[in-house]
């Protein structure tokens, strides 16, 4: 019994840090590294496990009060750290891809509870063996009124991912597809995300949707013919809000696809098929 109430407060502690140890202060962004995630999650799926194990033997013993107990008190540690956990802290940040850029380590951070969704680019200050201590340098939102860029990726970054240009200037946020939901000018220090709901942010569907393509690069497929569609896939990404100038100026890119995605777009602007 002593062990099932041992294993118990291991699932509380774990879960507790899980859901609630994060927080936000101003600019600064505090979270669990994610491989301390992984371990506390092996660790909670142990501590909820082994006392159905105890309660398991003590039943074939018929030790009735044991039994129940053991295999009650696990599941009554989860609910009441999780009710903690919503209270305290329903939505912590957590870190979904990482880039470094010049030495100083940038990280693409999420924070979601059912329909509400933020998103943040974040610049590393320090780490201690828990917790990744960061400055937010872009902050958007992921849920409806969203706003995002169609980009051309580099094949082979499919999925969520913190992308650097081809220049090094600019860190970029995509979240899924070709969407790039937020990004950040390294070199003017300037955030890119949703303009509407952050005054800080120059609109993110304003930026070039080459950025991320050098002269050698091959795009992932699929993603030139997003960027002639405003029909397809990313959130109030309008490709008719791209300056001519800067289409022109992608014409002469060293990239061949990059130049042909431009002189298409031209072309669908121009009116021609």
């Amino acid at each position: 019994m002593t062990a099932a109430v041992a294993l118990c407060l291991m699932t509380a502690t774990g879960l507790s840090a899980v859901l609630g140890f994060d927080d936000v202060v101003g600019r600064s962004i505090t979270m669990l590294r994610n491989d301390v995630i992984e371990v506390l999650n092996w660790a909670i799926w142990g501590a909820v496990f082994a006392p159905w194990l105890i309660a398991a033997a003590a039943l074939f013993q018929r030790r009735w009060i044991t039994s129940l107990l053991a295999f009650v008190a696990p599941g009554l540690g989860v609910v009441a750290v999780v009710v903690m956990g919503l209270l305290v802290n329903p939505a912590p940040w957590r870190v979904v891809d990482s880039a470094t850029v010049a030495g100083t380590t940038y990280h693409f951070a999420e924070s979601s509870f059912l329909q509400g969704d933020l998103m943040a680019i974040v610049q590393q200050t320090s780490q201690t063996a828990f917790v990744v201590h960061t400055k937010r340098v872009v902050l958007t939102n992921g849920d409806s009124p969203a706003m995002s860029a169609k980009v051309l990726r580099p094949a082979g970054n499919d999925g969520m991912h913190l992308l650097v240009s081809a220049d090094q200037a600019m860190v970029v946020g995509v979240r899924y597809d070709n969407c790039a939901f937020l990004a950040y000018d390294i070199t003017s220090k300037v955030p890119w995300g949703h303009a509407g709901m952050f005054e800080e942010n120059r609109a993110i569907n304003e930026m070039s949707p080459f950025v991320l393509m050098g002269p050698d690069d091959e795009a992932m497929p699929g993603d030139a013919q997003r960027l002639f569609s405003n029909s397809e896939g990313c959130p109030n990404s309008d490709v008719s809000l791209l300056s001519d100038d800067l289409l022109r100026a992608a014409t002469t890119h060293p990239n061949a696809t990059v130049r042909s995605t431009a002189k298409r777009l031209l072309e669908l602007r121009a009116g021609r098929d």
